[in-house]
């Protein structure tokens, strides 16, 4: 069964002050795509989590979400 996904697209720049963006994607000429629907839940981390850490946080939550 494949992770579940979600659109976030991060500030491109080396300046501190590049937006993060949840459910939408940007481009130069500024926000291209939206998401349409609904995010749960958005976590955020210093470090790249390995697949064990994704599939063991999304495991702990699916009930949640009336996923089995």
């Amino acid at each position: 069964m494949p992770l579940p996904t979600t659109g976030i697209a991060a500030g491109t720049g080396n300046s501190s002050t590049s937006p993060v963006q949840i459910g939408a994607t940007s481009g130069s000429t500024g926000i291209y795509s939206q998401f349409n629907g609904y995010i749960g839940m958005v976590h955020m981390y210093q470090r790249t989590l390995s697949q064990a850490e994704i599939l063991q946080n999304y495991n702990a939550l699916k009930a949640r979400y009336g996923l089995s």
